[in-house]
């Protein structure tokens, strides 16, 4: 489940978009062919269907988030977001709060999310950890490549082949 803006609990499926980003895995900021990919998108659907795309995600964050806004994930206490006394004896009883950090131009934000069990959270928290840690390092790292004009195209221009585009085309390559 996950708690809306108005401090409700709704009911959402999670999934990674089928747009995905590019990550370098060299640590002097170049690109070769040894890259690695990840999803550009956290969504949260109404209902389950096959594909799910970053163009859900509105502009004030609703239906999702992109992944290079997240920050890092952690568990929280279920006392501060409480459940009603409908879900408390349904499937959420037991249920363990996992709280995602995102950052937007300046702007930080916590998505609260309830999980079944503290093996799915424990386990969501672990990957969101270590996807915002492969992403700001990634970040950085084509941040001092641009600063060494590592990343120049034929034109001698900056080439931003690999960076993380909400506008890119859909790959539909892969699934997750």
């Amino acid at each position: 489940m996950k708690m809306n803006r108005d401090k409700k609990w709704q009911e959402r499926y999670l999934a990674v978009s089928t747009e995905v980003m590019w990550l370098n895995k060299n640590k002097d900021g170049t690109f070769s062919g040894d890259r690695c990919y990840c999803p550009q998108g956290l969504l949260w659907a109404k209902k389950f269907k096959g594909d799910h795309s970053v163009t859900d995600i509105d502009r004030t964050g609703k239906g999702g988030m992109f992944m290079y806004d997240l920050k890092g994930a952690s568990i929280g206490n279920v006392a501060d977001f409480p459940l009603t006394k409908k879900q408390l004896q349904g499937d959420f009883k037991d249920s363990v709060v996992v709280i995602l950090h995102s950052q937007n131009e300046g702007e930080e934000r916590e998505i609260v999310l309830r999980t079944r069990t503290i093996e799915d959270a424990t386990f969501l928290c672990g990957g969101c950890t270590a996807l915002a840690a492969m992403l700001t390092r990634d970040a950085e790292l084509k941040k001092l490549a641009l600063k060494k004009g590592g990343l120049r195209g034929a034109s001698g221009l900056p080439s931003f082949e690999g960076m993380p585009s909400p506008l890119s085309p859909r790959n539909t390559g892969g699934q997750f």
